[in-house]
């Protein structure tokens, strides 16, 4: 609501009521301005709930929006909010943003955007004034600290270019939902270029971090509380372009059993020649306890350069994931890309397969494994080795000898394969030992000898019925 600088009027009473009452219907109705310096008050200008504006920067503005009702913005000017607790744009709780052009920038070092209600941002230019040192977000969607009882922050992002020079150009916190579509980000800053506590998507856009900082990367996904629904943790990609100096993604939890994860179904990711960290880093860090790795990569597609290279793994060229490869790691395993193993045999999921083997026969696992991933160490361990159905005692019916599988005794049994070299896949083997097939003679008859038989058996037939009946004439 707009409010008078002064009512030291030299009008009468009556007037100044009428020009006040005035000032505030206009600005309850859906009201179109271009905004100036001098419309704000205190550094503010401030949308009430109910009301709606339609603003235009045309110039440059030095002015905190604060908006609780419906606010449209665009223009070629520049809003800088002068306020060192403002940002230009504050979208609160229960608000509706729209940003289809403009310029925005954080010259205090505070964030430029924050929303905590729903925002699209179809269209702009988004900068922070810091430099390395500085810790804020350009943007902030969401709540900081132990917030509880909150509806999502939504943020869309169609377009719009994005400039940081500070920690991170984007900020999804708690209670943050936020969905990438398009956009331009280019990072400098001292750490990853978008960090997410919540739930984020992004399905396009182009993501350039040249930071050559050890947290210089595209995306940093987090959680520090488990089984909280507002710091989820989870990070979908479907497309987009990522390009970076360190690594594209660290996927890390902050408290145990907090378990962030990271699905990847498309997109590609390029390294730069300078790149010394990490692809995926699936890890988690305990504070106060040392390093204790955990978290969960997905990887379902997208393509990686050949100089993608993962921390303390052999580099795996041009990857292109055939299927799903999930990693879970624990201790001080890093993540790492690659295709999932497999088994020879009849595929149940990604993580079960059935096989057969015959009674008394050995094959070698090894045989049967495609490991995805070269020179890939596994251990396999028996997890069910009876058959009540088949047996009615204790019989064994496979035995494990190194790499060597048995059968023997007729019935099912279930072995586990854990893989290694830093990669914590597991594959269960159902197994069922059948008896051989009934042995083939060494020359068993053709169908053109039994036809011959048969022709010689019913000529001879017919030789002896001819002789009796030769007899009785005599």
């Amino acid at each position: 609501m707009w409010r008078l600088r002064t009512l030291d009027l030299q009008l009468p009473i009556l007037g100044s009521v009428f020009c006040v009452l005035f000032i505030t219907a206009f600005n309850a109705s859906a009201a179109s301005i271009t905004l100036t310096d001098s419309l704000c008050v205190d550094g503010i200008y401030r949308i009430n709930s109910g009301e709606s504006a339609t603003i235009t920067i045309n110039d440059n503005v030095t002015c905190a929006i604060e908006n609780y009702g419906t606010l449209t913005i665009s223009g070629s000017g520049t809003l800088t909010s002068g306020l060192a607790s403002k940002s230009a744009i504050n979208n609160y709780e229960g608000a509706t943003a729209t940003i289809n052009g403009g310029t925005y920038r954080d010259a205090r070092q505070y964030w430029a955007i924050m929303n905590q209600g729903t925002m699209t941002i179809n269209d702009g230019n988004f900068y922070d004034d810091g430099d390395a040192s500085t810790t804020n977000a350009m943007i902030q969607n969401g709540w900081d600290g132990a917030i509880t009882g909150k509806p999502n922050a939504v943020m869309t992002i169609n377009g719009g270019n994005f400039n940081s020079n500070g920690w991170y150009s984007l900020k999804n916190s708690n209670f943050g939902e936020v969905v990438i579509n398009n956009g331009t980000f280019q990072h400098s800053g001292a750490n990853y270029d978008i960090l997410n506590w919540n739930l984020m998507t992004i399905n396009g856009g182009t993501f350039n971090a040249e930071a050559n900082y050890q947290k210089g990367g595209v995306f940093y996904n987090t959680s520090e509380r488990a089984n909280d629904s507002s710091q989820q943790g989870k990070l979908i990609i479907t497309g987009g372009t990522f390009t970076n100096l360190k690594g594209n993604i660290g996927n890390q939890d902050r408290a145990n059993d907090a378990m962030p994860s990271t699905d990847i179904t498309g997109g590609d990711f390029y390294y730069r020649s300078a790149a010394t960290y990490a692809f995926l880093i699936a890890r988690t860090y305990i504070a106060g306890t040392g390093n204790v790795y955990h978290g969960t990569i997905q990887i379902c597609g997208g393509t990686y350069t050949s100089s993608s290279q993962i921390v303390n793994m052999t580099p795996i060229t041009n990857f292109i994931a055939s299927g799903c490869t999930r990693y879970e790691t624990t201790g001080s395993q890093k993540g790492a890309i690659g295709p999932l193993p497999t088994i020879d045999g009849d595929k149940v999921s990604d993580t079960e397969y059935d096989i057969e083997i015959t009674l008394d026969d050995t094959i070698a696992l090894a045989d049967i494994i495609n490991p995805g991933i070269a020179n890939l160490r596994y251990t396999p361990t028996i997890l069910e080795n009876t058959d009540p159905v088949m047996q009615d005692d204790n019989t064994e019916i496979i035995s494990l000898e190194g790499d060597n599988l048995t059968g023997l005794a007729l019935g099912k049994a279930k072995i586990q394969i854990a893989f290694r070299n830093n990669l914590s896949t597991v594959l269960t083997i159902n197994i069922t030992v059948k008896e051989a097939p009934a042995p083939v003679p060494d020359n068993p008859p053709t169908n053109t000898d039994s036809l011959v038989q048969l022709i010689a058996i019913s000529i001879l037939a017919t030789m002896g019925i001819g002789l009796v009946l030769l007899q009785k004439r005599r």
